[in-house]
């Protein structure tokens, strides 16, 4: 965190990263990275450095240092990561396909799957339109049902919006349901 804080100055100067427009500030976390081998101290340096972009609107920079996460790790959470970074650089659809394939990700290796399955909800969500909303519900509901070596309790943070755009009510009223009975 002090790291993040010590970059955030450099975010007014824009300089190249992977070839596209960038704060410094991402350019630095991400020259960062020859100097560790640390998977969850890479992993940081590139979350903070899609951030500085996310920051200073350099969408494609953010764009790219996501996709190069992931073609690193390889993993849910990258791919996750990769599904938020699309749909808030304009590229909603991309992100929802992002996130149902971190879903099935995590369907097949039995983690993270009621991570995955709220990432997939938000991101149905941004894309405004209830039928990829109807479908991450679907999705949801059918991996519940999945054994898991590993994972977080069943969000719901995301029902009202759903709710909003049109969802499927019985859906929503199921999964708070079943939210509220395995946190109890």
């Amino acid at each position: 965190m002090k790291l993040l804080r010590h970059v955030a100055k450099f975010r007014e100067k824009v300089v190249s990263v992977f070839g596209v427009d960038a704060p410094e500030s991402a350019s630095l976390l991400i020259d960062m990275l020859a100097q560790t081998e640390d998977p969850m101290l890479r992993s940081t340096l590139y979350g903070g450095a899609v951030t500085e972009c996310l920051l200073q609107g350099c969408l494609s920079a953010a764009e790219r240092i996501a996709v190069a996460r992931h073609e690193e790790f390889q993993d849910i959470l990258s791919l996750m990561s990769l599904s938020g970074t699309l749909s808030d650089v304009g590229k909603p659809l991309e992100g929802l396909a992002c996130a149902t394939a971190a879903l099935a990700q995590a369907v097949s290796e039995r983690v993270y799957v009621n991570f995955a399955a709220g990432n997939l909800m938000r991101q149905a969500i941004k894309t405004g339109s209830v039928e990829a909303v109807n479908e991450a519900l679907d999705a949801l509901i059918d991996s519940t049902q999945i054994p898991r070596t590993a994972d977080c309790a069943l969000e719901t943070d995301w029902i009202d919006a759903a709710n909003a755009l049109g969802a499927d009510r019985e859906l929503t009223d199921w999964v708070r349901a079943v939210a509220s009975r395995k946190r109890e």
